[in-house]
């Protein structure tokens, strides 16, 4: 069997049997891979010669803008696949039997696991291994320690706290923590300053208000009317004054 035939066998749920062809074919693969990380992690390269083992390591062109701080470890490497504008930070561990997609944009802490392969339960056929691939979009931060299980896919934007274990897909624009991993709110986007920042200025005319309003729900209502006030008059416009009557009374009920 040869590689190209392995790795087309590797798709989601495959399942390798101990002693079969397909797994005396991994073992001749993580050898190379021993190899190669070994000459990757055991003396000083430059950003470009990174880039190169990497190519050499996955098969597949890297990107010159991908960046790694070694050491890199991983028991394959042609089953890894890295988007423009990656980093990943030292230490990290990958084993992408089963598939690893890491799309552009995407910061991977120190000390990463990303982990394709699961044992069978049964502890008769314990040896065997079950495949599922990883999906990493876009702008993903994996924070340091994160570990991966298989079959998880992480959406766009999303983040992921240190030492967090991800046990199920992320949706997108998250934040995520815990073992397992938990959903623990969204991700803040400089754009939902937009209105608030608006308000806030026009309410002071200066962006310590913006800080004031966050200190506390009586703040932002506080921060509204004065805006809304001001707003009615001319001094912060129309659109000051509209968006802030729209969430002066809701936030009233609310304190």
């Amino acid at each position: 069997m040869t590689c190209e035939e392995y790795l087309s066998n590797m798709k989601p749920g495959y399942i390798v049997d101990a002693g079969s062809e397909d797994h005396l074919v991994m073992h001749e693969l993580s050898q190379r891979a021993l190899k190669i990380t070994m000459e990757l992690n055991n003396k000083y390269h430059t950003k470009e010669e990174i880039v190169q083992l990497m190519s050499e390591l996955t098969g597949q062109k890297i990107d010159e803008s991908f960046g790694m701080f070694p050491p890199f470890y991983t028991d394959c490497g042609r089953n890894i696949h890295i988007g423009k504008n990656v980093f990943i930070n030292a230490g990290c561990k990958f084993q992408d039997q089963g598939g690893i997609y890491i799309e552009d944009g995407v910061l991977i802490g120190h000390h990463a696991v990303l982990a394709t392969i699961n044992h069978m339960e049964d502890p008769e056929q314990r040896a065997g291994m079950l495949f599922q691939p990883i999906h990493i979009e876009k702008n993903v931060w994996l924070g340091a320690n994160v570990t991966v299980l298989p079959g998880v896919t992480i959406g766009e934007g999303s983040i992921i706290a240190a030492g967090a274990v991800v046990t199920k897909d992320v949706p997108a624009n998250m934040i995520a923590a815990g073992v397992p991993a938990k959903v623990i709110r969204k991700v803040k986007k400089d754009t939902e300053k937009g209105d608030i920042y608006m308000i806030a200025t026009a309410a002071e005319n200066d962006e310590s208000a913006f800080e004031k309003a966050c200190n506390g729900l009586q703040g932002w209502v506080d921060c509204f009317e004065k805006a809304s006030l001001k707003g009615m008059v001319g001094g912060g416009g129309i659109d000051a004054a509209n968006t802030a009557a729209d969430h002066v009374d809701a936030m009233k009920k609310s304190i």
